[in-house]
């Protein structure tokens, strides 16, 4: 587990890094970045209390999060966490003197023992996450591979 840690990490860093602030200092959006950096925290902060203090938040970029939840006794236990999530970012966020209310779209991957590819990991939650996206808000999906989209067939390539 050690190397799904390890490659979270370093998608959050890359994510992180490859932020910015437009170069044109426009101060009302300055103030809505302010704002949103101001949910994101806070969103963050639900999530962190919405999971086991053993479990991993990280955001990976945008308004994406992940939650690696280890040592689960089972796909119950997951989504008994995926329902607290759910229910932690339903409550109205007030930031500034703004209220704001999100959603969120769930992809959720149980892997076992012998699974431990975090790429593709996080490259099922995603796309059990455009799943839920797809059947409206507060939804979650769990990932199955007989569902997963096939890859795209090659390009054929002129040699020439």
């Amino acid at each position: 587990m050690r190397e799904v840690h390890a490659y979270i990490a370093t998608v959050v860093r890359e994510a992180q890094g490859a932020g910015g602030v437009p170069a044109d200092r426009d101060p009302d959006a300055e103030a809505w970045i302010f704002i949103a950096g101001g949910l994101l925290v806070t969103v963050a902060e639900r999530l962190g209390r919405a999971v086991r203090s053993t479990d991993t938040v990280a955001r990976l970029g945008g308004d994406e999060f992940a939650i690696l939840a280890e040592g689960l006794a089972g796909p119950h236990s997951a989504l008994a966490t995926v329902e607290r999530v759910i229910d932690a970012l339903a409550r109205e966020f007030t930031l500034d003197g703004n209220t704001v209310a999100v959603s969120a779209s769930i992809g959720v991957v149980v892997g076992t023992e012998h699974d431990r590819d975090p790429e593709t990991w996080l490259r099922n939650a995603d796309a059990a996450m455009y799943q839920a996206k797809t059947r409206g808000k507060r939804r979650y999906v769990v990932f199955e591979p007989s569902t997963a989209p096939s890859p795209a067939p090659a390009t054929p390539q002129l040699v020439g």
